[in-house]
């Protein structure tokens, strides 16, 4: 099973509340087959995938996970010719 560990310390010198996102830009490459070039986070080859937040006690993680699609279906008629050779 892959399992990636990252450890953050943050530190806030202000006074103010502030909100801090750790994951907001890691991909989540579940189901990608590695063909093809993955230079965005918006990649249509990574399919339906999922990002869970688990906490348990003081710790945390981002669980990654794709959602199968329904099987493909004709919705309009399809004509099939033969090519002559």
């Amino acid at each position: 099973m892959p399992l990636a560990a990252f450890v953050f310390r943050a530190r806030n010198d202000t006074q103010q509340d502030q909100t801090l996102v750790l994951g907001g830009t890691d991909p989540n490459p579940v189901g990608y087959d590695a063909e093809g070039e993955n230079l965005t986070l918006n990649n249509p080859r990574f399919g339906s995938n999922v990002n869970e937040v688990m906490a348990e006690g003081s710790t945390c993680g981002l669980f990654m996970r794709v959602v199968p699609g329904d099987e493909p279906t004709l919705d309009k008629p399809v004509t099939c010719t033969r090519c002559p050779i």
